[in-house]
């Protein structure tokens, strides 16, 4: 899994500029925003240079869960098919 950048001073000074004047979370648009949300996840690559945006904890934080189960599930069909492959090679 790719370091996380959030300790950078290139991350924080890009989540300074974005969070600077309360914005609204760019996802529901109701919540404030608090955070600095990567739009391609760092967990496959994604960094600042990929885009951000303001997005509030809880938005994020769904986000990120959607990822990991959306992630988990490649991975379990992944396993199958490749159990399905070895046993009709037997």
């Amino acid at each position: 899994m790719p370091k996380r950048e959030t300790n950078t001073a290139e991350y924080k000074k890009a989540r300074a500029e974005l969070l600077a004047h309360n914005p609204p979370c760019h996802w529901c648009g109701k919540a404030a925003a608090t955070e600095l949300d990567h739009l391609v996840e760092q967990a496959i690559g994604g960094s600042i240079a990929d885009g951000y945006v303001a997005a509030c904890k809880s938005c994020n934080s769904q986000r990120g869960q959607a990822f990991q189960a959306k992630r988990a599930a490649a991975t379990k069909q992944r396993r199958e098919q490749a159990v399905l492959l070895h046993e009709k090679e037997k």
